[in-house]
């Protein structure tokens, strides 16, 4: 089955604009890797460098997402906030991981539609997606119910998304771990869990973006952490852009995610700039983690 059919039975009208109108996007960012692999001396809204395809992406999406008429506003990492009439509340990660373009290794785009005004807790989000930059170009998306993914491919006058996968959901005997952050950094209990995982045999696997490290735990079952550090004890992924989407779809696929102590769907942000710890994958595993934290750290 194609996108704009499939997702118009699953999402309302005004959510399935916004998630073709990304879609299209996804395409021409997709053919303009090889070419905008630059490092530009711009700034995105919290001090850090931001790629020629940062700024790119952000652009056309943000342009793309407002032309549907359906957005009330449209956040982001790498721009302030844009408002306009619509009733779709918008949060966008235009491209997680673009310090992986010139290794091509995967990169992604994360989206997450809320019904209410951000930032606002995780009861609001009505969908979230995220495109994968890859060998394929993948769409998987979430409307609360399952996980969906399209891929695209090459048809008589262009490229257009068919459904590959229905139901996809997180193995509870998971194969692999993805830690992030330096393990001289990892706070205590991360660190002994993490070695508890390698005693039983579990595989490392970690490319270096959200987005990729998830899509091998939605596949083969495990764990991902971007864990508190002993400097950064309120870790580093962004509440809005990245942590609440992903976890969304994690849950669907009957996943679990935590910030150490608590659901991560329970969060309640205060800002736009938010971080946390995320643990996310079988939800087995992330429990006796979270287990551990709360536990011997507190």
């Amino acid at each position: 089955m194609m996108l704009e059919e499939y997702i118009r039975s699953l999402l309302p009208s005004d959510e399935a604009s916004v998630v073709s109108a990304c879609a299209e996007v996804s395409l021409k960012i997709w053919e303009e890797m090889p070419r905008r692999k630059a490092v530009l001396s711009t700034t995105n809204p919290y001090g850090e460098k931001q790629a020629e395809l940062d700024v790119l992406s952000d652009n056309l999406f943000r342009k793309r997402i407002l032309e549907t008429g359906e957005a009330a506003e449209v956040v982001s990492e790498e721009s302030p906030p844009t408002h306009s009439k619509g009733k779709v509340h918008v949060a966008m990660d235009p491209l997680d991981g673009s310090s992986n373009i010139d290794t091509n290794n995967p990169v992604g785009s994360i989206f997450c539609l809320f019904t209410e005004r951000l930032p606002c807790p995780a009861k609001y989000i009505s969908s979230a997606f995220y495109f994968t930059y890859g060998p394929m170009l993948t769409l998987t998306l979430s409307s609360g119910k399952q996980v969906c993914r399209f891929v695209v491919s090459k048809r008589e006058g262009g490229y257009i998304f068919t459904l590959a996968e229905e139901s996809l959901k997180i193995k509870e005997e998971g194969e692999i771990y993805s830690f992030g952050a330096q393990r001289r950094e990892w706070i205590e209990p991360v660190l002994r869990y993490v070695e508890k995982l390698e005693d039983r045999g579990m595989k490392l696997r970690y490319c270096g973006t959200f987005v990729g490290d998830f899509n091998q735990i939605l596949k083969y079952g495990g764990i991902f952490g971007y864990p508190a550090t002993k400097s950064k004890p309120r870790g580093k992924l962004r509440v809005i852009y990245e942590v609440l989407p992903i976890s969304f779809i994690a849950r669907a696929a009957s996943g679990y995610s935590s910030n150490g102590k608590n659901d991560i769907l329970s969060l309640e942000p205060s800002s736009l700039e938010e971080t946390t710890p995320i643990y996310v994958g079988s939800k087995a595993l992330v429990k006796e983690l979270e287990s551990t934290i709360s536990r011997e750290y507190t």
